[in-house]
């Protein structure tokens, strides 16, 4: 039988530990957006690459931002606070 578990609230050292990477995630990707059209004629393989970096830095970012707010003790999490519901495709979910 699986058990919930509760996660303590984040200090407000976490909080910032936090917030600087979803800063720093989301910085990335401006930077990706601005490089996009300098990609434009380039092999479709550095297309793919920079398509699958600006997703994985967006997961993480939502993946962050869910524990902050399951961390702030208030359930509040859009997808969810676990590693699983943003980075694993939906058949994986489904499957749980």
């Amino acid at each position: 039988m699986a058990t919930d578990t509760v996660t303590p609230p984040l200090t407000a050292n976490q909080m910032s530990i936090v917030l600087n990477d979803i800063a720093n995630c989301a910085s990335a990707i401006q930077r990706f957006a601005i490089c996009q059209a300098a990609l434009q004629d380039s092999d479709y393989r550095d297309l793919e690459a920079a398509r699958h970096a600006i997703e994985t830095l967006a997961e993480r970012i939502g993946l962050l931002a869910d524990g902050a707010a399951d961390g702030l003790g208030k359930g509040s999490a859009v997808i969810g606070p676990r590693v699983e519901d943003w980075f694993m495709p939906p058949a994986y979910r489904d499957d749980m």
